[in-house]
């Protein structure tokens, strides 16, 4: 895991009463925990900045998030912990500070209380992750588990590629298993031909198919470093659908993916 020292962490207050978030303190235990491993310091922002459809409370404290922000870092074995307030909007913020410091990581804690049940991240982090020059990893306080696989999702170009060798050096780091999904689709030549053939021939072609996938990723020599740790999931479907059920199947404990 080399090249991830210099981490920014995203920190956020409640707009009710200033107060520490649950997904800041989740990213918080997470960051420090993995900087600790790599020797890293990682640094911390925030931002102030409300837009007119989201203004603070009444009963907002501007005091209360800071102070509750050192202590829980003292807490984490972290007193010294530096916070910068920015006045740009969170997103912003976060990307010129990526763009002027030179970070190779930077961490977000989920969206804290999703309007809908299925709603896994909030319109910030959604942009942080599609605009972010770097590596963004977004931490759901309610669903951090101490241990289990990595998940790797690729779409076989090089966005993918890079999702994969990322979640490969955290497994080799971890000594954890990987798994790698790739959401298939029958090929435009082979479902042209598939009316000339027998249902036995079909499945051979689409076996066929499926296995010279899963052989180009096992033989990625980040994937085929692992050995017997390595495994491929390959399924029909929308990347979205495949993806998702392979987190549910895998209950993996870090999700890897590109955009």
């Amino acid at each position: 895991m080399d090249g991830l020292q210099h981490i920014l962490v995203g920190v956020d207050f409640d707009a009710r009463d200033g107060s520490l978030t649950e997904g800041s303190r989740g990213v918080l235990r997470e960051a420090l925990r993995f900087s600790a491993a790599h020797g890293g310091k990682p640094r911390f922002l925030h931002s102030a900045h409300r837009s007119a459809e989201d203004p603070h409370e009444p009963e907002y404290d501007e005091a209360r998030g800071p102070a509750e922000f050192q202590a829980y870092c003292a807490e984490l074995g972290l007193p010294d912990a530096e916070l910068v307030i920015s006045k740009e909007p969170p997103w912003l913020a976060l990307i010129h500070r990526v763009l002027s410091g030179g970070y190779e990581l930077v961490m977000v804690g989920k969206y804290n209380e999703a309007p809908h049940e299925d709603r896994s991240m909030g319109r910030v982090t959604m942009k942080v992750v599609r605009k972010c020059p770097c590596p963004v990893w977004v931490v759901n306080p309610k669903e951090v588990r101490e241990e289990g696989p990595v998940l790797a999702a690729t779409e076989m170009g090089p966005v993918g590629t890079q999702a994969v060798e990322r979640a490969a050096a955290w497994a080799t780091w971890r000594k954890q298993d990987l798994h790698v999904v790739h959401a298939w689709r029958v090929p435009v030549e082979l479902e042209m031909a598939a009316s000339g053939m027998t249902p036995e021939k079909l499945q051979q072609r689409l076996d066929a198919e499926i296995d010279t996938l899963r052989q180009r990723i096992l033989a990625m020599p980040c994937v085929s470093a692992l050995g017997d740790r390595a495994h491929v999931i390959i399924r029909e479907g929308l990347p979205s659908d495949v993806v998702c059920a392979a987190v549910e199947s895998v209950q993996p404990r870090l999700c890897v993916m590109g955009s």
